[in-house]
């Protein structure tokens, strides 16, 4: 259960998932150009094998870019290793979901 306080307590490392170049999403969220209005993953599923977890999800998000509503919608997949104690996230992917 520690695993997933850590992932619901930080939701930036959630927002990271989205897909986008991680430091792209970090220069526009500190220009103020990106306001989330909410933003929540959910379909969570964590397998543990020993120090590694694979977490896959889906992770939705609205809010604004610059002046244009926006609206994110993708799975994901991560990969967390326990390390001196702590989980740390290694590695991430994710993918839109088209739009119908």
């Amino acid at each position: 259960m520690a695993f997933y306080r850590l992932l619901k307590s930080n939701l930036w490392r959630v927002l990271r998932t989205i897909g986008y170049l991680y430091n792209l999403l970090r220069k526009i969220t500190r220009s103020g150009d990106l306001r989330l209005e909410s933003g929540q993953s959910d379909e969570v599923r964590v397998k543990v094998y020993g120090n590694t977890a694979v977490m896959t999800g889906r992770f939705t998000a609205k809010g604004k870019l610059i002046d244009k509503n926006i609206d994110i919608r993708e799975r994901y997949t991560a990969v967390w290793v326990k390390r001196r104690g702590r989980w740390r996230l290694v590695a991430e992917q994710g993918n839109l979901i088209k739009q119908k």
